[in-house]
């Protein structure tokens, strides 16, 4: 290029460089009769402070109860050199990241909300911001059974059924039972009892109850049966005679 006067000083500030540019200087000296001497030079790369844009919003593939495929487009960047892309959840810690457009995530929590962060960090260490995107693991385990049946209140037409609650690994959301194992299944809601009415005097019934989780998993049903009183008194006997 073009030479450039410094004066007598023994520096010069540039100005107008570009962002992560490799440049050589060289100067030289000129005397009073303007006489020049051969220059010497070095070479000097400009800073980069310019972050890599955001990456493409996060897409979810392969959800599971404790996984997730994580999936990215990429960044773009003034030195065209992307180190790393990291991932945090939940505003958690940044992991140490990788060049890679997509990550497997494990030992998630089954059935819970999400919100995954992704960021591109350049050669020169600058962060751009973070694309984000949420998503809810899914749930597979059915609750446990129910247990020990009880009946206690038994009439003529009616009972009270009990029994002990159920677990699952995230939660029990309702009951359901039905009767002689036949026909529709009735939503005791979260109760671990529910009172029967309706019954025929005198009879047997079969109960059945089983639990449902918040993702529509249904354990295994219990049953007991039991018979209903008799209600209904004899007839009069005809007049003495």
């Amino acid at each position: 290029g073009v030479w450039n006067s410094a004066g007598t000083a023994l520096s010069a500030n540039l100005t107008g460089l570009s962002t992560f540019a490799s440049y050589t200087f060289e100067v030289r000296a000129r005397d009073a009769g303007g006489n020049i001497g051969p220059s010497s030079s070095g070479t000097f790369r400009t800073a980069d402070v310019t972050p890599p844009s955001s990456p493409g919003i996060p897409v979810f593939s392969n959800i599971g109860e404790t996984t997730v495929n994580i999936s990215w487009a990429a960044s773009t960047d003034n030195s065209a050199a992307i180190s790393a892309y990291q991932t945090r959840l939940n505003g958690g810690q940044w992991n140490s990241g990788s060049t890679s457009l997509s990550v497997l995530v494990s030992g998630l929590t089954p059935y819970r909300n999400y919100t995954v962060d992704v960021r591109a960090r350049d050669a020169a260490g600058n962060y751009g911001l973070p694309s984000s995107n949420s998503f809810m693991t899914i749930d597979k385990t059915a609750p446990s059974a129910a247990s020990v049946l009880t009946i206690s209140n038994i009439g003529a037409s009616t009972a009270t059924v009990g029994w002990v609650a159920a677990t699952d690994n995230v939660g029990v959301t309702s009951y359901e039972y039905r009767l002689n194992g036949t026909g529709s299944w009735y939503s005791a809601g979260g109760s671990i009892s529910t009172n029967l009415t309706g019954l025929s005097f005198y009879s047997y019934y079969t109960i059945e109850v089983r639990a449902r989780d918040a993702s529509g998993n249904v354990g295994f049903s219990i049953s007991t049966s039991f018979r209903t009183l008799d209600g209904t008194p004899p007839s009069m006997p005809g007049v003495p005679v």
